[in-house]
């Protein structure tokens, strides 16, 4: 995922080097080109898999998907904040967007308003997959 301003690329790898599992990546783009990709830098990477990242408008906040395995531990949205160049550990969504019984999933921005698309399994309201519309509003902490 390029951020708003298409200066950096964002994304999950479970390359060596990494917190464990699946971590967060950035790579700067200089001409279409990504350069060294890096881990993002403070607490967002941990052991659990991290994964499923986009830029807020801001350019700096990261809404992302976390679970402790892929096999059965629920997957959650995470919203972290970046300050002075490190993003904190983030902390789960609420609902809509995180629900109890599910797994929410790839959250995309709609850039023409304050919206976030995600994907959900919430085994209660539909079968497989579906998608949700959910508004947000950009507040810091």
């Amino acid at each position: 995922m390029l951020s708003p301003d298409g200066r950096t690329l964002l994304f999950s790898s479970d390359r060596a080097g990494g917190a464990g599992g699946h971590d967060l990546y950035s790579a700067t783009m200089i001409g279409g080109v990504a350069q060294r990709a890096r881990p993002l830098a403070g607490g967002i990477n941990t052991a659990a898999q991290e994964f499923d990242a986009t830029f807020l408008g801001d350019g700096r906040t990261v809404v992302f998907a976390r679970a402790l395995d892929f096999g059965s531990a629920p997957v959650r949205q995470f919203i972290a904040y970046e300050h002075a160049g490190r993003h904190d550990a983030g902390h789960a969504l609420p609902a809509p967007v995180n629900e109890p019984g599910g797994d929410s999933y790839g959250a995309m921005l709609d850039g023409s308003r304050r919206d976030m698309l995600t994907y959900s399994a919430r085994r209660a309201g539909g079968e497989g997959l579906d998608l949700y519309r959910v508004r947000y509003r950009m507040t810091r902490p």
